[in-house]
């Protein structure tokens, strides 16, 4: 049991770190992480919503494979859609656990791409501006979206309250 989630954390983690560069796709390492953690019995999430994050985690990995990008001139771009997903994810995470992780990561990964068009107003990306920003942030809005909500599975299991709620009734 203790192993399967020493690896479980380890390919969330690996996800993680895999979203700033996304040579393979993260949101395959955060869905095998999730199944992991459904192994070990630490959490057992809805098959719903297994099944889910697997259509996600497919469709994230065929566009990947099926759009190609010139790479050499979007690469900065990663970084900034993964620390703005990333960002966006832990305030999710506060704000409202549930949907808020999938509306803060998307909101921190299009704020963290328009950073980054910004810093590259020299490539005119304006009229390739959503294909660029979806071929940029769909692998780690994927990603982070499933290491969130395997976050707060993992929270709610153990039932930690790391955060003190911002409504009572």
């Amino acid at each position: 049991m203790t192993i399967l989630i020493v690896i479980a954390v380890i390919l969330l983690s690996l996800a993680a770190i895999v979203s700033f560069r996304p040579a393979t796709p993260p949101a395959l390492f955060a869905y095998v992480g999730l199944w992991i953690l459904d192994f070990s019995g630490l959490i057992v999430p809805d098959r719903g919503l297994m099944i889910f994050w697997g259509i996600i985690t497919f469709l994230a990995v065929v566009l990947g494979i099926a759009v190609p990008m010139k790479r050499d001139m979007i690469s900065r771009g990663y970084t900034w859609v993964g620390a703005g997903s990333l960002l966006g994810m832990i305030a999710g995470l506060y704000v409202y656990p549930g949907a808020g992780i999938i509306i803060g990561t998307f909101v921190g990964a299009f704020i963290g791409y328009l950073i980054f068009g910004r810093s590259i107003r020299k490539y005119r990306i304006k009229r390739r501006f959503f294909a660029l920003f979806f071929n940029l942030a769909t692998p780690a809005i994927s990603a982070y979206c499933i290491i969130g909500v395997a976050l707060q599975l993992i929270i709610d299991a153990s039932n930690v309250i790391l955060f003190t709620p911002l409504y009572q009734n």
